[in-house]
């Protein structure tokens, strides 16, 4: 929560539903669906997330090939290896 404090993480899969993670103080959670003020969606098949969380893809490998898009405050980009590492 200190790396990126009332951030949204949003993430729009292809082939899945989409899932958001509200980051507050004390009170961080993932949910199901999406939502409209997401700072950072990450766009992607599930297969591909689940890929880079289980660490056998790298996500700049993930990035640079195109299977994970993101958008919106793409700086939030930067905490999220503090974020998920």
């Amino acid at each position: 929560p200190s790396v990126a404090p009332g951030a949204t993480i949003q993430w729009d899969f292809s082939d899945a539903e989409p899932w958001h993670l509200r980051i507050d103080n004390g009170s961080t959670r993932a949910m199901p669906g999406r939502v409209d003020d997401a700072d950072l969606t990450f766009h992607c098949r599930l297969v591909d997330w689940i890929e880079i969380a289980a660490g056998r893809t790298s996500p700049g490998r993930s990035l640079l090939t195109g299977k994970v898009r993101p958008s919106g405050k793409l700086r939030m980009l930067l905490r999220a290896s503090k974020l998920f590492g």
